[in-house]
């Protein structure tokens, strides 16, 4: 990969960008990216902690003029959801990304862009590398495995921080900032089964793909097709008809579940009246959902080998989780039905060798909201037999009140563009909860350049919103208490 970025404004932001864009950082193997960052800070002379973890917080001095002004922390993450399709020519857990501008949208060839979160990581780096840039002291926070439930931020020593103003560079647009953000809960329920083979059966493999997919929490409103919901609608329905036995299920993830694959074994003599009922339904299914996943296609094969299946009746309560953990919006605001209150995501699924493991998220802005629908959800898990875990757990950012850094984000926007900027209330649960919880008194925003479609290949950053995101960024950091 060249310059192929060179001459986009701002200079220093695209720089860095494509720099970041050649390390492999995908979630879970930061390792590359976090040595990067800290040889970064020491060959520049800034004071650098790398924590055992690969979280990366470097101090970046007040200039000239700035020395006394309240510190401002910038915050973001440095991992990336690795989706490719197949178009890809790259792995983006091994390899460099192929970046490609069209236009004013810049993109990855067959995979994630990972602009969520490595607009973050090339804002700080430019700033951090431009003297000429006016600020107060600034700390400069790059957390590893954010996408995998906010692992580096909750292990990170809260103590090292001095600010109490923050900008976290993960949520928002370049003329919206997130004023809130969803609180969450991710549960692992899981349950180890015996496995047999049985004469006079057929092993069906059942794929769904193309669902668009997307993010599960700033995207459930969408309602876009979960395939693991739509294969649990599938197997429910012939189980009413036909004995089914699962032996396999894999579905992708984290994020909407775009793609699920089963494979199942039935009486032989029903082979084709199955197939005959899952095309059926799924015709209904895909009428659903034309709208929002256009391109999702079922298809069943019957194949060879003795693969050992569970039991029709261990099977059915799987089946049941499927169909009833639905992904989708719990309560939306009663003012504005834009604003998510609370969602329920089925967000993991394996069957392998007769260990079956799901996992759901209850993401909520109002903490008493999200517990009840996390009790209900247990409740469902432990009445169909799942043992279940409370994986991690992080409060929501709040709906409500106003602060100094909301304020100069609004009087900046409004003397650049002439306009009000818009608040957002994130439904998805970002490192300001997790720094909120423990540091009660941050002064919090978040803003970010405008991008769409995380987590998926059509990830987008639209290059003409990064110069205005930038000089209102530059224009808050500038500003002076008093």
């Amino acid at each position: 990969m060249g310059d192929s970025l060179k001459g986009l404004k701002p200079e220093g932001f695209f720089k860095w960008f494509e720099e970041i864009c050649r390390i492999p950082h995908v979630m879970g193997h930061e390792e590359q990216i976090s040595l990067f960052l800290e040889s970064f800070a020491k060959e520049r002379g800034l004071a650098c902690v790398r924590d055992e973890m690969g979280n990366i917080l470097i101090r970046v001095p007040a200039t000239e003029g700035y020395e006394n002004e309240p510190p401002i922390l910038l915050q973001g993450h440095m991992d990336m959801v690795g989706a490719r399709d197949d178009t890809a020519t790259v792995d983006p857990l091994t390899d460099p990304l192929e970046l490609c501008l069209e236009g004013n949208k810049l993109k990855a060839k067959g995979t994630t862009l990972g602009a969520d979160d490595g607009v973050a990581v090339a804002t700080m780096l430019a700033i951090a590398d431009d003297p000429t840039i006016p600020h107060p002291e600034l700390e400069l926070l790059c957390t590893v495995q954010e996408e995998v439930g906010l692992v580096g931020i909750r292990n990170f020593d809260m103590g090292l921080i001095r600010s109490r103003r923050m900008v976290n560079l993960d949520a928002g647009s370049t003329h919206e900032m997130c004023l809130s953000a969803a609180g969450g809960r991710i549960v692992r329920f899981e349950k180890q089964y015996a496995c047999q083979t049985a004469d006079d059966t057929a092993l069906l493999h059942l794929s769904i793909q193309g669902g668009l997919g997307g993010h599960a929490g700033i995207l459930a409103h969408k309602n876009r097709a979960c395939c693991i919901n739509a294969m649990g609608e599938l197997l429910f329905l012939l189980s009413q008809e036909i004995p089914v036995a699962l032996a396999e299920i894999t579905a992708d993830g984290p994020a909407i579940h775009g793609s699920c694959e089963a494979c199942i074994r039935i009486p032989a003599a029903d082979a084709e009246r199955a197939a005959s009922l899952l095309e059926a339904q799924f015709r209904v299914i895909k009428e659903r959902y034309k709208v929002t996943d256009p391109n999702l296609e079922f298809a069943a094969c019957v194949q060879d080998g003795d693969k050992a299946a569970l039991s029709p009746e261990d099977s059915v309560n799987i089946i049941r989780v499927m169909f009833l953990i639905h992904t989708g919006v719990r309560k939306s605001d009663a003012e504005d039905l834009d604003i998510i209150i609370t969602s329920v995501t089925f967000s993991a699924i394996s069957l392998v060798d007769g260990m079956f493991t799901g996992k759901y998220v209850v993401r909520s802005v109002e903490d008493s909201v999200g517990l009840l629908w996390h009790r209900r959800m247990e409740e469902l898990v432990r009445m169909l037999g799942f043992a279940s875990t409370l994986e991690h757990e992080y409060p929501a950012w709040p709906i409500g009140g106003n602060c100094v850094m909301q304020s100069r984000f609004a009087q900046e926007h409004r003397r650049l563009f002439g306009s009000e900027i818009r608040g957002l209330h994130e439904h998805a649960s970002i490192e300001v909860n997790v720094i909120l919880g423990r540091i009660p008194d941050m002064d919090a925003v978040a803003i970010q350049p405008t991008a769409t479609d995380f987590h998926t290949p059509a990830e987008t950053l639209y290059v003409d919103e990064v110069q205005p995101f930038w000089d209102l960024l530059l224009a808050v950091l500038a500003r002076k208490d008093g």
